[in-house]
């Protein structure tokens, strides 16, 4: 059953979850009645809902932090290890894909509509501040 909250219950939440960490336990504080599925899908509904900018302040999660770790993760390695040789470290491609991704949806440079992927070619269309958009295949010379 989908539920109103008003703006205070929604200011509860948030002030619950800064301090639990959980939108489960925040959901039943604000709602004690709710059975604990319910309160799960409604505290992952209310998330969504709310600013998270006061919660990652709280969380010490600051603009800084963020770049730093956005940083760290394009830098990504991990181990090939190999029987007769001390690990060697080599590029996280995967790592890193995941963490240039967020940091592009971060900036709004990229969304589920503006990446394609045609005949194992991936095509990205990304707006300029102009507002033109620059349409070209990932390694193609000739994209302006």
């Amino acid at each position: 059953m989908r539920m109103k909250y008003t703006k205070a219950a929604l200011n509860k939440f948030k002030k619950y979850y800064i301090e639990t960490g959980e939108a489960t336990t925040a959901m039943l504080k604000v709602n004690p009645k709710l059975k604990l599925i319910s309160a799960k899908e409604q505290g992952t509904r209310l998330l969504k809902r709310i600013d998270i900018s006061d919660i990652l302040e709280a969380q010490k999660v600051t603009d800084e932090v963020l770049v730093k770790t956005l940083k760290d993760g394009l830098e990504a390695t991990r181990p090939l290890v190999t029987p007769e040789a001390p690990p060697e470290y080599i590029p996280d491609f995967k790592a890193r894909h995941k963490y240039l991704e967020t940091g592009l949806k971060l900036k709004g440079y990229l969304n589920n509509n503006q990446t394609i992927i045609d005949n194992r070619k991936l095509v990205v269309a990304l707006p300029r501040e102009d507002g033109r958009v620059i349409d070209g295949e990932v390694g193609d010379e000739n994209a302006s």
